[in-house]
């Protein structure tokens, strides 16, 4: 892995902990795999002080762990997976009814930009853009919402649905070539207004990806 550069502006420990969270989430990190500080002061080129403050950070998003032992890159057991999704469905599916009741030109632009990058990234077989996307379209629909707080609730979840995101990818390419497909029928109920529809479109897309998990941890 190549030395990330970051500078002197910002805060250290801010630089850093953005780029081994993307580091993590693109799966440049094994699932149980050991970081130790000395490691990423090195990668970094910075002190140990930040560098634990970053590890703290990242504790709590979930994406390190460490109980009573090493610090080690969070590595999701089947229940973690299931309850995440399960979590996300919820979440999901009521900012997609509420953003059928909002929905505006500009914002189906949007969406429909999205999916048609998103068609690109697979005709280009462009991975991590296609993650980029795929998380891209789905916090989309959850700001159409307006519901700040059910905005709130699903960031705190997000880092994780990032890093399983990029696991199925890695596993199961076929699962992204149908979402082209899957969000364009949200982006259709939720133009039409159809918070029944679009609701029930988002738990079907989710649940395919919970299928997914399943099946990698069988």
């Amino acid at each position: 892995m190549m030395r990330s550069s970051i500078s002197k502006v910002k805060p250290l420990y801010s630089q850093a902990y953005i780029l081994l969270k993307n580091s993590i989430t693109n799966g440049e990190f094994q699932p149980g795999e050991r970081i130790t500080e000395l490691r990423l002061a090195e990668m970094f080129g910075i002190s140990r002080g930040p560098v634990r403050e970053v590890i703290r950070m990242l504790i709590q998003d979930g994406l390190l762990t460490q109980n009573e032992g090493p610090i080690q890159v969070y590595n999701p057991t089947k229940e973690d997976i299931i309850e995440v999704f399960l979590c996300r469905e919820c979440l999901e599916a009521l900012a997609t009814r509420q953003a059928a009741h909002r929905m505006t030109p500009d914002m189906r632009d949007q969406l429909l930009l999205n999916v048609d990058n998103t068609r690109k990234a697979i005709d280009e077989q462009n991975a991590s853009e296609l993650c980029r996307l795929d998380q891209q379209f789905h916090e989309l629909v959850i700001e159409a919402s307006g519901n700040r707080q059910l905005i709130e609730l699903s960031s705190v979840i997000q880092a994780k649905v990032a890093y399983m995101r990029n696991q199925i990818l890695s596993h199961f390419y076929q699962h992204f070539i149908d979402t082209v497909d899957e969000h364009l029928r949200i982006v259709q109920a939720l133009t039409d207004g159809d918070a029944h529809k679009a609701e029930e479109e988002m738990r079907h897309h989710i649940e395919k990806a919970v299928d997914v998990y399943r099946h990698l941890a069988n």
